[in-house]
C-alpha cells in the first residue's frame, strides 16, 4: 500500500464566491496492485459486484431510454430562435462581451426573443 496526496481549493460555495478561497490538503492509502486489494477489507463480496454491475448495466439502458425520448424535444429546442440567441449570447461573452453587449448583439441577430 502506498500514500498519495491532494489537494485543492474552494473558490464557491452554493454558488456564491468564498474569498479568500479556503485551501485543503491531504493523503490517502491506495493499493499498489489488484492482489493487494483483493486481500483487504475493502474488497466487494460477490453479491456487491453483482449490484454494481447491475446498476451501471440499468443506469446505461435508463440514459438511453430517456435520450430516446427527449429528442423530439431536444430537436425543437435547438431549432429554437431562443436556443440560437443564448448561442450567440454565450459566444460573445467567451469572446470578451459583457453580458449587455452580447445580449444586444443576439437580439439584433435573432429578433423576438427576450
Amino acid at each position: 500500500m502506498k500514500q498519495v496526496t491532494f489537494e485543492g481549493t474552494v473558490a464557491e460555495y452554493q454558488g456564491k464566491p468564498v474569498s479568500p478561497e479556503l485551501k485543503f490538503s491531504g493523503s490517502a492509502d491506495q493499493y499498489e496492485n489488484i492482489s493487494e486489494a483483493r486481500g483487504s477489507e475493502d474488497w466487494l463480496s460477490d453479491a456487491e459486484i453483482l449490484k454494481a454491475i447491475n446498476a451501471k448495466k440499468v443506469t446505461a439502458a435508463k440514459s438511453s431510454a430517456y435520450q430516446g425520448v427527449i429528442k423530439p424535444l431536444k430537436d425543437a429546442y435547438e431549432a429554437s430562435a431562443e436556443f440560437k440567441f443564448d448561442n450567440i449570447v454565450k459566444s460573445a461573452m467567451a469572446a470578451g462581451a459583457t453580458r449587455e453587449q452580447a445580449e444586444g448583439v443576439a437580439a439584433s441577430l435573432v429578433p423576438g426573443v427576450k
